[in-house]
């Protein structure tokens, strides 16, 4: 058998004169419809690029306006990208994280509130407002 997840023995439930033997081997196209995995779907991507390409064309613009050469106007703009792409990607990821965990512990205390009876519902018309007492007239 092979180790290639992408071969597999051809389908004979219709073939009657074809055998499938060791060696027959049909190789499975990916399916183009298939909902596969990119980066518009990961978590902070777009944040990400944005700040660190702008970050590092400022840094290589600066870089080429020093009139250095162009390798080192290169490397300038790679070193500061992917510094900034993995700064601003993990303070990204820290604060999304930090918003969940606001959000669970949120809905954690409206359930308790709930369980208990601790819980008064808002009025239709918002929160009662206090009233002013009327100042003494002199």
């Amino acid at each position: 058998m092979s180790k290639n997840p992408l071969e597999r023995i051809p389908d004979t439930q219709n073939k009657v004169e074809q055998v499938p033997t060791e060696n027959t081997r049909e190789i499975i196209p990916a399916d183009p419809d298939a909902n596969n995995w990119n980066f518009r779907h990961a978590p902070c991507f777009r944040e990400t690029m944005m700040y660190s390409i702008a970050t590092a064309s400022v840094f290589g613009l600066t870089e080429a306006s020093r009139k250095s050469g162009a390798i080192k106007v290169g490397n300038t703009f790679m070193a500061t990208f992917s510094v900034v792409a993995l700064g601003t990607w993990g303070l990204c990821r820290y604060q999304k994280r930090q918003r969940h965990k606001a959000v669970v512990e949120g809905m954690r205390e409206e359930v308790e509130k709930r369980r208990t009876g601790r819980y008064l519902p808002v009025p239709v018309n918002g929160p009662a407002k206090p009233s002013i007492p009327a100042e003494p007239s002199e």
